[in-house]
C-alpha cells in the first residue's frame, strides 16, 4: 500500500520530468517486486496459504488492499496475476470485506426512485466522474459475503465484451447498504435494444456474446456466467453487446470461478435458458453451471435474438423439464438463421456437456459470416485512469517464490556472484543514488524514505 502510493505521489510529482520519474520508479519497482516474490512464497505453501485466508476484520483488511494495490498497478503476467485473484477472491468471502480502494466518491443519485429492479436489489441513475452510471442497490437481506466476493472478482474482469465495474458505495443515508456502480447502458438489454432497432445486425452482437464468453472462459481461473440469457446482456453505446448481472456467485472447486448460486436449482436461474444437466440433475450429481451449460444457455440466447422470444417461451417449468431433459426437443427453426448458425446451436444444445463447442469454437464459426475480428483489450474505465501503470517484468519474482532462482541478483546493478554484506548494500545504494542525480531534493528525501526496504530486497535478491 504504501510502495503504490509512493509510486503514485512520484508519477503526478514528476508528471513533466521524464527521467526523475523512470529513475525514481525503478526503486520502487524493486519495492514492489520484493512484496510479490514474498506474497508469492505465501501463497504457494498450503499451510502459510490456509493461514492467510482465515484472516479476518482489521487482519484482513489490510491483505485486501495490499492484494488489490498490486493487481491494479499493472501487468503483472500470466503466471503472477491467477494466484492473486484467487487470494484476494478468497480472502474476500471469508472475511465479508472488499478492498477500500473499490469505495467510491463523487457519485451522485438521481432522480426519486429506482428506474429497473430485480431479486438482487433495484437500479438506481446515478453520475460519476461526468458519466452516467448504473447503481445497483443491493437488498438487505443479500449474504454480504458473496456480495464482497461478487465485487471483488467483478473487478479484475477488464474485456470490451463484458460491464466494467466501476466500484463499490455507500449511501450516505443508508452507509450499511452497499451498491455496486457500472456504467450507465442507455440502449438498454438486447431483447429492448432488437424491439427498439430491429434493423441492428444480430449476427454481428451474438459474436459480441460469444467473444464475452470466451474472455470468461479462458481466464486464470476461469469464470462461468452462470445465468446466461437476453436480460443479461447490455448493449452499449457503440451498439456492442456486453455481458452483465452476473448475480450471486462463489468459489468452487477446480478452480473455476462461477457467477451462479450455491443452491445450483433451478429457482435459482432461468429454465427457458439452462442446460439439461442443471434444470434436472441426476441423483447425486452436482448442479453448478460449468462453462458447458454456459455454452448451452448462448444457443439459447440465439434463438432470442434471432426469434424475438425465449425457446419454449409458453412452457412452464415442469413443460421445460419434459421436453429438454427427457424428450431432448429442439424449437423449430424460425426465418433468419442461416444454416450455419442453426446447425452451430443444435451443437450446443447437445445433451452431452462433453460434445458442446467450447467458446473459442463459437467465435471461430461465427466471425466470418459478421466479418468482426477477434479484439480484446483494456477499456477506458475513470478508475483505472487515475491508478498507476507499471510494465515492468515480474517473472523473477515467480522464480524466487517457487525457489528457482539460483544466481539472483539486484536488477539495477552487474551480477553479483555472492550475497552482499551490509556494508556492500550501503556501497550499492551510494551507487545507485548516484545514478538519480539530477532529482530534486524532494525526490531525494523519497528515495531515502525507502532506503530500508531496498535493503531488505536487496539481501532477499542477493
Amino acid at each position: 500500500m504504501v510502495i503504490t502510493s509512493l509510486i503514485r505521489s512520484e508519477k503526478q510529482r514528476h508528471s513533466g520530468d521524464t527521467s526523475a520519474g523512470i529513475r525514481i520508479r525503478k526503486l520502487l519497482r524493486l519495492d514492489t517486486l520484493c512484496i510479490v516474490a514474498r506474497i508469492l512464497a505465501v501463497l504457494y505453501n498450503h499451510e502459510q496459504r490456509r493461514l492467510l485466508i482465515s484472516q479476518r476484520d482489521a487482519q484482513a483488511q489490510p491483505l485486501l488492499d495490499l492484494f488489490q494495490e498490486l493487481l491494479d498497478c499493472g501487468d503483472l503476467g500470466p503466471d503472477i496475476r491467477p494466484p492473486l485473484v484467487r487470494a484476494v477472491v478468497e480472502l474476500s468471502k471469508a472475511s465479508g470485506l472488499y478492498p477500500r480502494s473499490l469505495v467510491l466518491r463523487g457519485v451522485h443519485v438521481k432522480g426519486r426512485g429506482p428506474v429497473n429492479g430485480g431479486s438482487f436489489g433495484d437500479i438506481w441513475e446515478g453520475e460519476f466522474d461526468g458519466r452516467m452510471i448504473a447503481i445497483k442497490l443491493m437488498r438487505l437481506d443479500r449474504d454480504l459475503k458473496a456480495f464482497c466476493k461478487e465485487a471483488v472478482l467483478w473487478r479484475q474482469l477488464s474485456s470490451r465484451h463484458v460491464l466494467p465495474l466501476y466500484g463499490v458505495y455507500h449511501l450516505p443515508e443508508r452507509p450499511l447498504q452497499v451498491c455496486l456502480v457500472s456504467p450507465w447502458m442507455a440502449n438498454g438489454n438486447i431483447v429492448q435494444y432488437l424491439k427498439d432497432t430491429p434493423q441492428a445486425n444480430r449476427h454481428s452482437l451474438v459474436v459480441d456474446v460469444a467473444h464475452g464468453l470466451k474472455y470468461l472462459h479462458f481466464l486464470d481461473p476461469p469464470i462461468v456466467h452462470g445465468d446466461l440469457k437476453g436480460a443479461n446482456i447490455l448493449i452499449d453505446s457503440s451498439h456492442r453487446a456486453r455481458l452483465a448481472d452476473f448475480g450471486l456467485g462463489t468459489l468452487v472447486q477446480d478452480s473455476i470461478v462461477r457467477f451462479t448460486p450455491t443452491a445450483g436449482s433451478y429457482l435459482a436461474g432461468t429454465p427457458h435458458y439452462m442446460a439439461p444437466e442443471i434444470l434436472s440433475p441426476k441423483e447425486g450429481e452436482l448442479t453448478s453451471a460449468t462453462r458447458a451449460s454456459d455454452i448451452y444457455s448462448f444457443a439459447c440466447v440465439c434463438y432470442e435474438v434471432f426469434v424475438g422470444r425465449p425457446r419454449f417461451s409458453g412452457y412452464n417449468t415442469p413443460q421445460l423439464i419434459m421436453a429438454v431433459v427427457i424428450e431432448d426437443r429442439r424449437p423449430s427453426r424460425a426465418p433468419g438463421i442461416d444454416d450455419a448458425t442453426w446447425r452451430l446451436m443444435n451443437r450446443c444444445w447437445d445433451k452431452n456437456p462433453a460434445s458442446r463447442p467450447s467458446a473459442n469454437d463459437l467465435i471461430l464459426e461465427l466471425s466470418p459470416q459478421t466479418g468482426v475480428p477477434e479484439q480484446e483489450g483494456d477499456q477506458e474505465d475513470p478508475v483505472r485512469r487515475l491508478q498507476s501503470s507499471l510494465t515492468y517484468d515480474l517473472s523473477r519474482a515467480l522464480e524466487f517464490a517457487a525457489g528457482e532462482v539460483t544466481e539472483r541478483q539486484h536488477p539495477l546493478t552487474e551480477p553479483s556472484p555472492a550475497p552482499r554484506a551490509s556494508s556492500d548494500v550501503d556501497s550499492l545504494w551510494t551507487s545507485d543514488m548516484r545514478r538519480t542525480r539530477g532529482i530534486s531534493a524532494v525526490s531525494h528525501g523519497l528515495v531515502t524514505a525507502v532506503k530500508p526496504i531496498y535493503v531488505d530486497c536487496t539481501f532477499l535478491c542477493a
